[in-house]
């Protein structure tokens, strides 16, 4: 992807999606220096304070993801939020490109 100079919002976002990705990987190295496959960590992302107000939904998931995350114990929404934030965080900053630039109705996101 070529340098171009991002929007005030796309650098925003950018921030935000680095900050993310930057406690993810803090997360996975200290895991992986103690020899542990699932980072004790990860369960203290429950505790993060919400960005937003939460909206309930239905959602399906493949049955092996579910069953991946709620292996992780208390918490597995909220790590699935993160998740989501970070790819959202990473489309919005411009970070990824290609078919996700727009909405279902073609408008830029």
């Amino acid at each position: 992807m070529a340098e171009r100079k991002r929007t005030k919002e796309e650098a925003r976002k950018y921030i935000e999606l680095l900050n993310n990705c930057m406690n993810l990987q803090i997360d996975m190295q200290h895991a992986h220096l103690k020899g542990l496959i699932i980072p004790k960590e990860w369960s203290e992302i429950s505790t993060i304070p919400p960005v937003q107000v939460k909206e309930r939904i239905t959602i399906r998931l493949d049955k092996d993801v579910v069953k991946f995350y709620k292996a992780l114990g208390p918490g597995y929404q909220k790590r699935m939020n993160v998740v989501l934030r970070i790819f959202m965080l990473s489309m919005l900053a411009k970070e990824c490109e290609g078919a996700f630039d727009r909405d279902w109705k073609g408008d830029p996101i």
